[in-house]
This record gives C-alpha cells, structure tokens and sequence, in this order.
C-alpha cells in the first residue's frame, strides 16, 4: 500500500542537535525504510518541503496520507524571511491529512506549538527526535506505533485486530444454524463443548473472524432471530469476550433467511367481500405489489445490524444481493467479499438460487482496485455465498454458475469461498482446466440440524480454517472440520488437516494431508 507522507522541515540538510553523522533529510529516509522494513504492507515514500513556497504548491497538487511537521519553524532560511510559522502550515494542511508534530524538546518552549496542534482534529501524535532518529533501539517501535495508527485511520484500516507478523488468520466457519427449527434445550452446552473444542485446536487464541454463511433461522421469522442473537452472542462472548454487533462476524443470507410470510403479501390482493368489507386474497403466484417482495429480507436485515458491521456496497431497500466488500483489515493480508446467493426472492414460494452478474462485476472491479493500491504486497480474497458458486448436483449451487466464473477469471484472483447449504462439510479444490483458475470451496456442516434433516450419517460441525502467515503475509491455508459423533466433538477427516500452499498468482495449489 503506497502511502505518500509529507515532511515539512525547516532545515532538513543540518544536523540534529547532539548528532553530528548525518543530516536530518537522512534521519527521515532511514525512519521511512525501517518502518518499511518491519510493515510490509505498507510503502511509505517521503515527500520533502524545503521552503514555503515548495509547502504550498505540493499541498495543491498532491494527496498524501499523512504529513511530519517539525513543531519549531521560523528559525531559518525562507520559513524565517517569511514568517512561516507553525500556525499558517497547520492551516494550509486542513483537517484531512493526519499530522505528526516532531520537536526535539517538548516542554514551555513548544506552548504556542502545542497548543496549535491541540485545535487540530487531524494532529494525530507528538513525536521526539529520538523516536526518529534512535532507529536501533526502544524509540522507534514508539514512532512505529504511533504513525501505523495514523496510517490505519486514514486509509479506513481497523486496528482493532492486531496480529503478530507471523501469527496465522484463525477462521471460524459457521453455516446453517436453523434457528426455530431445532430444539435448543441443549444450546448452551452444545456451545461450550464446541468452544472447548475450538480453544484446544488453536490453543486458546480467539478466531480472527467468525464467518456465518447463510440459514441462520428456519423460516426467517423475528422471534428465530432473536433466538439465533442470544445463541450467536453466547458463542461470540464465550469466544472472544466480545460484544455485539462486531466487525470480524462476516454474514450472508441464506434461503432460509427469506420470510415467506412476507414475501406473498406482495400477492395479496385487496377486495370487498358481500358484506361490503374490505377483504384481502392470494392472486396465485403473480405479484400484485412487485414492491412488497423486499420486505421478505427484512427480520434478516435487523438481525444483520444487530451482529455484525458488514459495509453493503448499497443501502438500497429494493436490493436483494446484500454485497459487501470487507477490506478493512487489509493489511493483515486478506479482504472478504460476500453476496446473497438466495435470490430473487418471489411472492410465492421459495427464493431462486441465482446471483446479480451486474454486482459480482462491481465487486470485481473493487477487489482490482484494492489490489492495486496495495501494490507488491496484494492481500487473500476470500468469498463467501451460502450455495457452491461453481456447478454441482442438486441443488447445492447457483443457477447461474457462469456469473462466479466471470469473477473469478478477473486479474484479482478469489482464493477461497466459504458456503453452507448441504448440512455437511465440504471441503474441495476447484480447478478449471479451461482457464486455469483454482480455489479452495469449504462448505461447513450444519452447526445445529439433527440427523432427520440431514444426509444420513453427515456431521453435524464446523469449520476452522488456519490463514498461515509469514512477515504478515499469507502463505498457506489449514483446513480441519470438525463434527459430533455421539456425544463428542472430533475431526471429520480422521485427524488430518488438509494444507494449501498458496501460489504467486494469488490461487492455491492442490491439498495435502498433514497431521
């Protein structure tokens, strides 16, 4: 990720103070490479403002992602001449770029500087020469901190979730809750043994995400959703020690999501009966009030707002794809997109099982243009739908297959999609022969569906997916799911996890077993 910074110095060709081996111009560049060096992700490349004039005109005709400005400016050459001081360069600045205020003394001679930047929203961090200049001891990591932050803010990054260069993406995949459509006396229990399982595999860490692909209730009703909130807050909490809504539970809706109910009040038709009163009746399978179909998604769409933070690429009432492209985290090296594979939704009857070309060809064209802005370093794309988006038998994929092949032939490659729908896992490599593109699918078993509405003898389980990372990038993906057999929790795959090794076009390799 490119990030241009301005540094405003008024004499960037001296010496620091106390230092004597190089100019301040140089101190600069090596904060810049070290801070490169340690964050990958990121690319920063210093912008030099020599005098007042130089300021103002690269202010006009640049964007920077954030700027250094030395607190004390008046001291020297034009800045001195002109009566530059740090009042009218704050000002110039506005209130968009963040700022970090550099001084090499702050104390009572800094106060009108100080107090300066205090008025500024966008003066983000004071810093001391030693945390630029110092770069091979505890100083640095200060300046680091505190100018990723910055970075973080204003490229619209989360900070929230912080992992170590190595530490692996922990994915906990959940599908087909079903909420109402089975007996949750032993909810509670069910989840605490699922959550002693979880924490034994990765060893008590938190999943990174939590991903939810679809059929959450039973028959999309209100009060099913509450009942699925309480569930999903006890496993969240228990999980992480979180609370609701979050922006790591990633969500899609899947055809059990759609309320029926609602959906045929769009083939209501209003009458008077005998008595002349006003009466209402089902017109067969024609939609009388096309407009009212809509509402069908709505108990899905409070429920959604009130469990996770997922960014729609439109507030439209009417759209029924529910798109979204997670690109807030990243720069820990993956970005999620997901769509409603259960549409379109009818006045009578179940929803289809198609997806919108026009939006998979919007989510395609801002997945290039992320992956453009982060440059040698292009994050993970992970998709998510509740039904297979390649062919399959039955009616376990889209209709219309051809509109996901589309997508995944663009130059920004999806490496993994995450579905529900079948009730078992099912986890497979895709590869296309015709043109070349490959990806992992991982279909997560039912969490909660007994045996009756289930394919005989399938478990009953999760998922839970290991994005391995290296200097903060991704390298491989573990796959291990998960199931009860009588009253226990264990592999499905007879104690196997199954490893991709990711490629330089951003797909995977083939799975191999590993222990």
């Amino acid at each position: 990720m490119l990030c241009k910074i301005l540094v405003v110095d008024d004499r960037l060709k001296e010496n620091i103070e106390g230092d004597k081996t190089s100019p301040r111009l140089e101190k600069y560049q090596n904060f810049a490479d070290k801070f490169n060096e340690r964050n990958p992700l990121f690319k920063l490349i210093l912008d030099f403002a020599e005098n007042p004039n130089d300021f103002q005109k690269k202010v006009q005709i640049n964007h920077y992602s954030a700027a250094i400005v030395d607190a004390v400016l008046e001291e020297h050459g034009d800045w001195l001449k002109d009566k530059f001081d740090i009042t009218k360069v704050l000002s110039i600045l506005g209130n968009e770029i963040p700022i970090a205020m550099v001084s090499s003394h702050w104390n009572d001679t800094n106060s009108e500087e100080i107090a300066a930047a205090w008025k500024k929203p966008n003066c983000r961090t004071f810093l001391h020469w030693r945390d630029i200049q110092e770069i091979d001891d505890g100083q640095f990591g200060y300046a680091e901190i505190a100018f990723r932050s910055m970075l973080l803010d204003k490229e619209n990054l989360d900070n929230s979730i912080t992992l170590d260069a190595n530490e692996s993406i922990r994915i906990l995949h959940i599908s087909d809750i079903h909420s109402g459509g089975v007996d949750p006396e032993y909810s509670k229990a069910d989840i605490a043994a699922c959550v002693r399982k979880i924490n034994s595999h990765w060893d008590s860490k938190s999943p990174t995400f939590i991903v939810l692909t679809g059929d959450v209730a039973e028959h999309g009703n209100p009060k099913q959703y509450k009942i699925a909130y309480g569930w999903i807050t006890d496993l969240y909490g228990r999980l992480t020690r979180g609370k609701l809504p979050a922006r790591n539970i990633l969500y899609v809706p899947g055809n059990h999501d759609v309320n029926l109910c609602l959906a045929a009040a769009a083939a209501v038709k209003l009458y008077k009966n005998e008595n002349n009163e006003l009466a209402a009746k089902l017109e067969g399978d024609d939609a009388v009030q096309e407009e009212l179909i809509s509402y069908a998604y709505m108990p899905f769409r409070n429920f959604l707002n009130e469990v996770s933070d997922c960014p729609l690429l439109t507030q439209d009432f009417n759209d029924q794809s529910f798109a979204w492209i997670e690109a807030r985290f990243r720069h820990l090296g993956v970005v999620f997109y997901g769509i409603n594979t259960a549409q379109p939704a009818r006045a009578i009857g179940t929803p289809g099982r198609r997806v919108s070309p026009d939006v998979l060809t919007t989510i395609a064209d801002k997945l290039q243009a992320i992956v453009e802005d982060c440059g040698d370093n292009p994050p993970l794309i992970v998709g998510l739908g509740h039904h297979r988006p390649v062919a399959a038998g039955g009616d376990a994929a889209v209709d219309n297959p051809e509109a996901f092949e589309n997508l995944f032939n663009r130059e920004a490659k999806t490496a993994l999609f995450m579905h529900g729908h079948i009730h078992e896992e099912d986890s497979a490599y895709f590869h296309n022969p015709r043109t070349d593109v490959s990806l992992v699918l991982n279909g997560a078993a039912s969490f909660t569906k007994e045996a009756v509405d289930r394919p005989k003898d399938s478990f009953r389980g999760f998922s839970l997916l290991e994005l391995k990372r290296e200097n903060y990038k991704v390298k491989s993906l573990q796959v291990a799911s998960f199931g009860w057999l009588g009253n226990d929790i264990k592999r499905t795959d007879d104690n196997y996890i199954v490893e991709y090794e990711l490629k330089s076009n951003g797909m995977f390799n083939t799975g191999k077993t590993i222990k």
